[in-house]
């Protein structure tokens, strides 16, 4: 019985002393990085925001489409699809069929072509 406590007490003070003396252990330093200097490049030439973009048309075609597109024209063929446009500079939104719902932003101005019946067409 005394040996058991013996042992614990011993096992308490050894705990002790290694968390008393893990904070002294020094921490061993890495070699320093060597730099290695880039040559350099030519200059580049300047990109701004007026050059023009290449038009993208989504062509959506088919029948119960649940779907995020995104681009410059956007062509809806098809029944019950639900649609909604991402980016607010879309510049025609062409929807042929019927039962169509498609939002846009309420930045966008695109022209809208619609052709079908009960088709929707609303911001968001």
């Amino acid at each position: 019985m005394k040996s058991k406590i013996v042992i614990r007490i011993t096992l308490a003070i050894l705990l002790v002393a290694i968390v008393a003396f893990s904070g002294c252990i020094e921490e061993q330093s890495l070699p320093k990085e060597t730099h290695i200097i880039a040559p350099e490049l030519p200059e580049q030439p300047i990109m701004t925001s007026v050059q023009p973009t290449i038009p993208i048309t989504q062509n959506i075609n088919g029948n119960y489409k649940v779907q995020d597109v995104s681009g410059d024209t956007i062509n809806i063929n098809g029944n019950y699809n639900k649609i909604r446009i991402l980016n607010a500079d879309a510049s025609l939104i062409r929807v042929n069929g019927n039962y169509n719902t498609v939002y846009y932003p309420k930045e966008a101005r695109p022209v809208i072509k619609e052709n079908g019946n009960g088709n929707e067409i609303k911001t968001y």
